[in-house]
């Protein structure tokens, strides 16, 4: 499991914490959009560093009936492919609002 970040939940259901690639280190944003039921194809959250889009995100359940969200982060600094991660709950027990961005690579 490759961390690539780590966020804090806030109480408004944004989560706000690091990027950290090789080639970049960030404060980002991962914002709720106004997607709902009715815009299944809309993403669900949109990343973020400094008013700069980096991708975005979509609720999702894995196979053990575990949420997380899919994100997609596409940008020049980021390299030429889009980076794909997962958010899951960081396994902190002193931390419940702790999160974790996990590299996905894709083949």
């Amino acid at each position: 499991m490759t961390v690539i970040g780590y966020v804090t939940l806030s109480d408004s259901g944004a989560y706000h914490g690091h990027l950290h690639t090789f080639n970049v280190q960030a404060q980002i944003a991962i914002l709720p959009t106004l997607a709902g039921p009715n815009h299944p194809d809309e993403p669900h959250y949109q990343v973020s560093f400094d008013r700069i889009i980096l991708g975005s995100g979509f609720n999702r359940v894995d196979a053990d009936g575990h949420d997380y969200i899919a994100l997609t982060l596409a940008h020049p600094e980021l390299g030429p492919r889009a980076i794909e991660a997962r958010l899951v709950a960081d396994p902190d027990p002193f931390n419940p609002h702790a999160y974790v961005l996990v590299w996905t690579p894709q083949s």
